[in-house]
């Protein structure tokens, strides 16, 4: 009789085991999908601080040159940045003012898009008229 006890133990330790054991799998993959949005956060921040700091850049261009983007050296009709990890492609548009400058941010798989117009007056002070995200 004593052997019986030991073996219906058994089958309640391994019944426990297997129910720990599937916790801990869903833990787990709770995690990992966790980490994998909060990644993609982080990407899509740095990614709209970049096209930030292009709009910022175009900005400074053109009250250092307002026709910097109509032929005249140094041009600023379309340039690239990199910002950190991340980068920004820029292009100024519009002859006259006000001007329009889009800027692109990205950042491994996250892209952010953002877009400013700006009016130059005589004495070269750059006002900024809109700025918005533009999304797909």
């Amino acid at each position: 009789m004593m052997q019986l006890k030991g073996i219906a133990a058994l089958p309640t330790i391994l019944i426990i085991s297997l129910l720990v054991l599937i916790a801990g799998a869903g833990i787990l993959g709770t995690s990992l999908v966790e980490d994998a949005v909060t990644s993609g956060d982080k990407e899509s921040r740095e990614a709209i601080y970049a096209a930030e700091a292009g709009i910022h850049d175009a900005i400074v261009r053109l009250a250092r040159n307002k026709e910097c983007n109509n032929g005249v050296a140094p041009s600023c009709t379309s340039f690239s940045l990199a910002v950190g990890d991340a980068s920004t492609a820029v292009t100024v548009a519009g002859a006259s003012t006000p001007k329009t400058i889009t800027s692109v941010g990205t950042r491994k798989n996250k892209t952010r898009t953002l877009q400013a117009v700006v009016s130059i007056d005589a004495n070269h002070k750059v006002s900024v008229t809109s700025w918005s995200e533009i999304t797909p």
